[in-house]
């Protein structure tokens, strides 16, 4: 339970220092890129040691750990470049709907029950989120654009899903804070070498300020990552609450902060939306 809340928080804490950014002039692909490095040596850290590159090889994950790394900076790539294309908006709700796809593929996957309260939790989870981050958009998307959302819906139903199941059927024993640790480490690497191909177009200079800014990202980016694959074993829910949990509790919150601090509109449809997650959450925590 307290690993689910540190991750919730971590992930909130990331939504405030996206939200900060602009006003601070950091370029966002480079702060992402950096802070996967970061995120790599908060993982040492907790570990204790320096991750050892051949003890990854021996235990048969760095094929996983790859693939996590290439969702990782694939999928950040696809959102930033749907969001200039799609809006932010239609984005975000692209991310956060992906968790019906995850919730349904946990539920086969590790056999877990259904019951009517966890159905109505799940739909009124789908209902919160949209609610809160569905925004009025008068944009037409074209057929690329389009393609772009999907890849963001598939891709990061299919991050949770593969990070959930490394977890639970081919890093047992393997300890967490190594596992994350290399995916983002692997993360970092491919977004250095995509980085590379903006610097020699030119189409981004280096700053600084941005590598900073991405230690600061790297922090409770690696540790919302962590808490979440140590929480799918010390919850007590089934994997499918947990995520879902995570998810609305995320978009929740990152509402209520731009209320308070970014005084964004409390429009009927987003406090409605609140009051809808709250009693999903109330849904899915019931046993």
């Amino acid at each position: 339970m307290i690993e689910l809340i540190g991750a919730i928080l971590c992930s909130a804490v990331l939504f405030l220092i996206f939200r900060l950014f602009p006003k601070f002039q950091v370029d966002t692909a480079q702060a992402i890129v950096f802070n996967y490095f970061t995120a790599f040596i908060c993982g040492s850290f907790v570990s204790g040691s320096l991750p050892s590159i051949s003890g990854l090889i021996a235990s048969n994950l760095l094929p996983w750990i790859l693939l996590c790394g290439f969702l990782f900076i694939s999928i950040f790539i696809a959102m930033g470049i749907s969001s200039q294309k799609n809006g932010m908006g239609t984005t975000s709700v692209a991310v956060k709907m992906s968790l019906a796809i995850s919730a349904l593929a946990f539920v086969f996957i590790h056999n877990e029950a259904i019951t009517w309260l966890k159905i109505v939790g799940f739909v009124l989870s789908i209902v919160g989120v949209l609610m809160i981050t569905l925004e009025k958009s008068e944009e037409k998307s074209n057929k690329s654009s389009l393609l772009l959302l999907l890849f963001i819906f598939i891709g990061s139903a299919g991050l949770d899903v593969v990070l959930n199941v490394i977890k639970q059927y081919f890093a047992k024993g393997y300890p967490d804070s190594l596992f994350t640790a290399f995916g983002f480490l692997a993360a970092g690497t491919l977004g250095i070498i995509w980085l590379s191909t903006e610097f020699i177009r030119k189409k981004r200079k280096f700053h600084f300020r941005n590598i900073l800014a991405g230690i600061v990202l790297g922090i409770p980016n690696y540790f919302s990552i962590y808490f979440l694959v140590r929480s799918y074993e010390t919850a007590g829910w089934s994997n499918a609450s947990v995520l879902a949990i995570m998810n609305i509790s995320i978009v929740a919150l990152a509402a209520i902060f731009g209320m308070i601090i970014f005084k964004e509109s409390a429009r009927l449809q987003k406090l409605t939306g609140l009051i809808a997650v709250v009693a999903a959450i109330l849904c899915l925590t019931v046993n």
